[in-house]
Parts: structure tokens; sequence; C-alpha cells
């Protein structure tokens, strides 16, 4: 949950309190610290199951196997990869921190957004995932190369364009009939 809805890191997971977990008017947010601090939000088809994750232990308490005084990254990765889900994967944090990250990217999400989020500090993280990104259309393409439309389009000059006095090359005025 906290993988695929926050894109969390193993390491980010481990340190995880539920006072972390913070449900406010626009949803539910992770106060990510440690070496990338941020402010995540969680994907809203998870915010309720990473709300009832956090509820479960005590104010102050880990929100990961609680209980526990301490777990490194490796114990972590150790137990997820003894968890088998019903469709015969088993869990393992980077790749559901990348199938957060290309969900964001085919859905396009500005990179900036995705690295600031994720916690990224270089766009060279993306390189890996290209592959696996989905092709866009041209005319979704066009309109954010483009920019924004002028105010003037076409052949014609607009009103008050017309209206101005502007100097015409001598070719120019040959055809202008006044």
């Amino acid at each position: 949950n906290y993988g695929l809805g926050a894109a969390l890191r193993t390491g980010e997971l481990v340190g995880l309190r539920r006072e972390d977990v913070i449900d406010d008017h626009r949803g539910v947010l992770i106060a990510v610290s440690g070496e990338f601090p941020r402010l995540v939000p969680v994907l809203a088809d998870y915010e309720s199951a990473c709300l009832k994750l956090a509820q479960r232990v005590p104010a102050g308490s880990l929100v990961f196997r609680p209980g526990r005084t301490a777990m490194d990254s490796a114990a972590v990765s150790a137990w997820g990869g003894r968890l088998v889900t019903e469709t015969g994967f088993t869990i393992n944090m980077s790749r559901l921190r990348a199938t957060w990250l290309i969900g964001h990217l085919n859905r396009g999400v500005p990179t900036n957004a995705i690295a600031t989020i994720g916690g990224y500090k270089t766009f060279t993280a993306f390189d890996r995932y290209l592959p696996w990104l989905e092709s866009a259309p041209l005319e979704s393409c066009r309109d954010f190369f483009r920019g924004p439309k002028p105010a003037h389009r076409g052949g014609r000059p607009s009103p008050d364009l017309a209206s101005r006095d502007v100097e015409r090359s001598p070719r120019d005025t040959s055809e202008v009939s006044e």
C-alpha cells in the first residue's frame, strides 16, 4: 500500500510512524523523513488502506511490523520476498515504486512534480523505466510543445495590428491600395 500508493523506498517504510500518515481535507499525505524528506500525496485508491494500517498502531509506533525495536532495509526486503500475493508475485518495494513512477509518467504528470514527490534528485533515475512508457499521441505532444496559442493566428493581422502605421517593404507597397 505504501509502495504503490506513495512510492516509499524500503528505508522510508522502515521508519514510518503513525503520525507520519496525515489525513486532511484533500486526501492522505505521508511525511517522509530521512535522506529525501518530503510530503507525499497517497493515490486515492490506496488512501483507505494506508490510513487503516497507520491507525491500527498506537501513537508514536512504527507502522511497518509494529512492536519491533529495530529493522533495517535488508530485513524489510527479506520479509517482502517471503510474501506472495494471490497472483503469485512476490512483494518488492523497488518494483512497487517503479510501477508508481511509470503510472504517473504515462498519465502525463510533469516530471518535476514526480521528482519532487518521489524524492528523486536526478532525472537519470528515470532512464531505466523509459522502455515501459507508453508512446504519447501526436496531438497531445503538439499541445505540450507548441505552447499557448498566440492572440493572432494566420495570415491576416488582427484589427489592432491593421490600424497601426506599419512600415512595409517596397514590394509590399505595390500590393496595398489606399
